[in-house]
């Protein structure tokens, strides 16, 4: 397998990866159908806050509120990485047409492979969310005592879910693009 489509194939993959984490953070009835009741308003003035303008909700206090701006400052700088990979990524198989449907069926085996990776992180959850939090937030303002209001918004079960719903969708773009990959080699 050459260079280009061994590079075509990695972008493509972290391409998909990204979106998966984008469509699920991006999903208000998942994280309104988790949290506590009572909790709609700052739900949505929250979910406003990370993904769109605005201030941080006031009911909040300030290392919930530091680690709220520190997550839309990972999803701002993700969000400009994911489009930039998938304006390139389209770009290159347009372009690149010989290695397309290679690269497509590469992509797919390495979603599948972070996939494994993804299986034994969601049976391990806590402990993978606590090292994901160690190298995103090293500074530790990620840790809240039990009751804040802020582990009421994203109770543990959200994150659990996430996960799972980043799975499934990285397993079936991952069979999409083997087929395709499969399918654009024989035409």
């Amino acid at each position: 397998m050459k260079l280009p489509t061994i590079g075509l194939g990695s972008l493509i993959s972290i391409a998909i990866l990204l979106t998966g984490l984008f469509i699920v953070a991006y999903c208000k009835p998942l994280i309104k159908a988790v949290n506590g009741q009572g909790l709609n308003n700052l739900t949505d003035s929250t979910y406003a806050y990370l993904y769109y303008n605005g201030q941080p909700p006031k009911e909040y206090n300030d290392n919930e509120i530091s680690h709220l701006k520190d997550v839309k400052l990972l999803m701002n700088s993700l969000k400009v990485v994911w489009l930039t990979l998938l304006i390139v990524s389209l770009a290159l198989i347009v372009k690149l047409h010989k290695i397309r449907s290679e690269a497509m069926v590469l992509a797919g085996v390495i979603l599948l492979l972070f996939s494994l990776l993804m299986l034994v992180a969601i049976f391990n959850f806590d402990k993978f969310f606590i090292a994901l939090h160690c190298v995103f937030f090293p500074h530790g303002n990620w840790q809240f005592p039990a009751g804040s209001l802020i582990l009421k918004v994203f109770p543990s079960t959200y994150f659990s879910l996430a996960a799972l719903l980043v799975l499934v969708f990285i397993l079936f773009s991952a069979c999409v693009l083997i087929i395709m990959g499969k399918l654009f080699g024989q035409s």
